[in-house]
């Protein structure tokens, strides 16, 4: 199993997956198209999170070239893998 998400930065998304899966975690770097990394600035109910919009709007301020805008963002996408078997032993599935 893969994924590639900045939700693995959370704590209560981690604890839904092995730490074998969680182990490999690696900045994905460019795998910038198609990745929502939007969401990070929402809470739950839909309001902006106002100290990571800031953040991010600091860091676009000193951003030099729209080469890299992946690092503007709080939470960096990470890619993740494993087998499946760690999975199933994870969740105690026969």
């Amino acid at each position: 199993m893969a994924g590639v998400s900045w939700l693995y930065n959370v704590p209560a998304y981690r604890r839904l997956f092995p730490q074998t899966y969680l182990a490999t975690a690696k900045i994905a770097g460019q795998r910038f198209r198609n990745m929502p990394l939007w969401g990070q600035f929402l809470d739950r109910h839909g309001a902006v999170r106002a100290n990571l919009a800031a953040v991010f709007l600091e860091r676009l301020a000193r951003l030099d070239s729209m080469e890299h805008p992946v690092e503007c963002f709080p939470f960096q996408p990470l890619a993740v893998e494993a087998p499946l078997a760690d999975f199933y032993a994870f969740h105690r599935i026969d």
